[in-house]
């Protein structure tokens, strides 16, 4: 799976390198740019939690019936990873991610 960070942390990651780049040294931008998305893909969930009581809440509307969902600007490939590793299998019915198939959100 390719984990990659979304488009707009892309940008976002680019802009804090060009300011951290020494000037001219705009040669080293590529390999910058590549050790932040092989830290991104160890890192995606180092720092990531659901929120204090979130767990036990969607548990219970799932055992209530309710089909439940996530819909993010992450990666496709990022969003199913994150979603696997922090709540049960099977909790979701779909997990939507950033895709070339479809317009950001919100839409």
């Amino acid at each position: 799976m390719d984990h990659l960070p979304s488009a707009a942390a892309l940008d976002r990651a680019l802009l804090e390198i060009d300011r951290a780049l020494p000037s001219g040294r705009a040669d080293l931008r590529v390999d910058a740019l590549a050790r932040y998305k092989a830290r991104y893909r160890t890192q995606l969930v180092a720092a990531s939690r659901p929120y204090e009581g979130i767990v036990e809440l969607l548990s219970t509307l799932a055992a209530r019936g309710d089909r439940l969902g996530i819909v993010t600007n992450k990666p496709q490939a990022a969003a199913d990873e994150i979603a696997s590793r922090l709540f049960e299998p099977g909790l979701f019915g779909v997990v939507i991610g950033e895709s070339d198939a479809r317009p950001k959100k919100p839409h």
